[in-house]
């Protein structure tokens, strides 16, 4: 696996994917640790899920991969803030595990027979059509698929969503691409815009954001349990266009969620705390 450096694509660090695997397709970072699947054979016999110190290469977990079935195939893994996502190309299932000891706690139907890639955008499930290059949006909890986007990648594979972008790797260009996704970006109707930078950050967060006039509204960052450790309220008549300085110095290093609630309306988007 190799750390590169998204301006420039330079590599600053690189460790080696679990040897008890020849074949790797998918990694995640739930904000201390990476997750990988493997697979041993074509057919997906021994397929491994592997928690993974980011600066060793330590191997700390194990598991074998869930479901009962002796033939699955993940390709793409992703981390939600609670429950890691694995794209089981074998089944054309997305499987929804226990990252605490690798039980299957749902699965949904994948949007497509060639999807093999998936990410978390803070709110939904970001999956693809490696085929016919297809992103599509996905309820984590129907697997409803509320919008696409066509991309001109060919053979796409691993995906990943970084706060405002897509990146992809086409296998057949053994390229990694930056992508606006279009119509997958766009806010939903009467849901508040906003932006959260830099991310990820040292501790200082800059949050420029539109609220709907006439509306309370509370500025939230919760951690990855889910525990509130910061909570600003706004007015009902207050309209924010100039950035909101938040410091969050005082807290450890790791992954959290930065939530805007009004009374009928959540817009979450996720933050990574490097200091």
């Amino acid at each position: 696996y190799y750390q590169i450096d998204p301006e420039d694509g330079t590599v600053i660090n690189s460790i080696p994917y679990p040897i008890q695997v020849p074949f790797s397709e998918g990694i995640a970072f739930d904000g201390e640790y990476l997750w990988t699947c493997g697979w041993e054979e074509s057919n997906g016999d021994g397929s491994h899920l592997f928690k993974i110190d980011p600066e060793t290469g330590d191997i700390l977990s194990s598991f074998i991969y869930p479901g009962g079935y002796s033939g699955n195939w993940p390709h793409g893994i992703t981390f939600d803030g609670t429950n890691l996502w694995a794209n089981n190309f074998a089944t054309n299932n997305l499987d929804k595990i226990n990252p605490a000891n690798a039980e299957l706690v749902d699965t949904l139907p994948a949007p497509s027979e060639f999807s093999i890639g998936v990410t978390w955008n803070g709110k939904y499930l970001l999956t693809n059509d490696y085929k016919k290059g297809k992103i599509f949006k996905q309820d984590p909890v129907t697997g409803e698929k509320l919008d696409s986007a066509y991309l001109a990648i060919t053979n796409m594979r691993g995906l990943e969503w970084d706060g405002d972008y897509l990146w992809a790797v086409s296998w057949e260009a053994q390229t990694i691409y930056k992508i606006d996704v279009g119509p997958l970006g766009i806010p939903e109707k009467g849901k508040p815009h906003f932006s959260l930078y830099p991310n990820p950050g040292r501790g200082i967060f800059y949050l420029s954001a539109h609220y709907p006039k006439n509306e309370p509204v509370n500025i939230q960052v919760l951690d990855i349990q889910g525990r509130m450790v910061m909570n600003i309220e706004k007015p009902g008549n207050h309209l924010a266009t100039n950035p909101i300085e938040l410091n969050l110095g005082s807290l450890s290093n790791g992954f959290y969620f930065m939530r805007i609630v009004m009374p009928d309306k959540v817009c979450c988007e996720k933050l990574i705390l490097e200091k």
